[in-house]
C-alpha cells in the first residue's frame, strides 16, 4: 500500500503528530458495503460522498466510511476501483466544503489487500 498525503488539507495533515493521528483515524473507520439499491445516509454525508466521488472520478465505487471522531469536522473515505489496482480516498469535511486528507493505493498485483 501507498500513502499520499496532499498539501490542500494541510491544516489538518500538516505535522508528523497529525498524520499519526489520522491514520489512527482511518484505521478504526467501519467500512459499509454500497449496496446495488444504494444507502441510506445522513444527508451531508451521503450528499458530501456522492460529489467527491463525481468531483474526484473514483470509479466503481464499493465501500463508503464516516465517522465524527475529528469533530468538529466529519472524517469521510470512500473505496474505488481502477484498472491498475484499489484505492481508499480519505477526506475532511470542513462544513463549508470538503479536502481530500490523503489516499491510500494496493496495485493489482499486491499480495495484501485491506478489504473490510
Amino acid at each position: 500500500m501507498k500513502r499520499a498525503w496532499t498539501t490542500v488539507a494541510k491544516d489538518h495533515n500538516g505535522t508528523p503528530e497529525q498524520r499519526e493521528r489520522l491514520a489512527g483515524m482511518f484505521d478504526r473507520l467501519e467500512w459499509i458495503a454500497i449496496e446495488p439499491g444504494g444507502l441510506s445516509l445522513p444527508m451531508m454525508v451521503g450528499e458530501g460522498l456522492k460529489e467527491c466521488i463525481r468531483e474526484l472520478r473514483i470509479p466503481k465505487p464499493s465501500h463508503i466510511a464516516y465517522t465524527n471522531e475529528m469533530a468538529p469536522f466529519g472524517l469521510m473515505a470512500v473505496r474505488g476501483h481502477y484498472k491498475n489496482g484499489m484505492a481508499q480516498v480519505y477526506l475532511c469535511d470542513e462544513g463549508c466544503n470538503i479536502a481530500v486528507l490523503c489516499s491510500d493505493f494496493w496495485p493489482n498485483d499486491a499480495q495484501v489487500c485491506h478489504v473490510a
